[in-house]
């Protein structure tokens, strides 16, 4: 699923097996000039898809990312295996899962697909959640992150974003290489 200046709501379902540059189960962008937008799942799960960006969802640029009983599991992603924040999106998440997605620096699926080809930007961050600098006021609250792998920086999370509240979380098992 691909969005450009929308907004989704999701209630229940499966989103799996798919691939792309950003967001391989959901992309969801806003153009600079844009008014914020939301973004809601609730319910269902995002799994076994693919991408440079966010294996499971990304979301990009000023929208409101609300994800509750949501289950995030299995991804690959260079960059938030599970889930990736860019350019002041921000996110609610709560009462989900978010298990067994990687970060690798390079994905030969990708690359021979065509859907990796920036060698200079594979990084291998973010395991579960990867949120980029400028992705501000992310709170995460009753939820287990399990078996997330990072190649680099935060297994389970990797952010440099200035304002992350984490509240009443599991981490069990999650990994990073550096």
């Amino acid at each position: 699923i691909s969005i450009l200046n929308g907004t989704v709501n999701m209630g229940g379902g499966s989103i799996s097996s798919n691939t792309a540059i950003y967001g391989g189960g959901v992309y969801v962008y806003n153009t600079p000039d844009a008014e914020e937008r939301g973004v809601s799942f609730s319910g269902g799960s995002v799994s076994q898809n693919r991408a440079t960006y966010g294996g499971g969802v990304c979301v990009d640029g000023n929208i409101s990312l609300t994800i509750g009983n949501v289950e995030i599991a299995e991804n690959v992603a260079t960059n938030g295996g599970g889930v990736c924040l860019l350019n002041n999106a921000h996110m609610s998440f709560g009462k989900g899962q978010i298990k067994n997605n990687q970060a690798n620096k390079k994905d030969e699926t990708l690359v021979s697909t065509g859907y990796q080809t920036d060698i200079t930007e594979l990084q291998g961050i973010g395991g579960g959640i990867y949120l980029n600098g400028a992705s501000a006021n992310t709170n995460i609250t009753n939820t287990t992150f399990k078996l997330n792998t990072a190649v680099k920086n935060g297994g389970a999370i990797d952010s440099n974003a200035a304002n992350i509240g984490i509240y009443n979380l599991t981490f069990d098992s999650n990994y990073a290489g550096e």
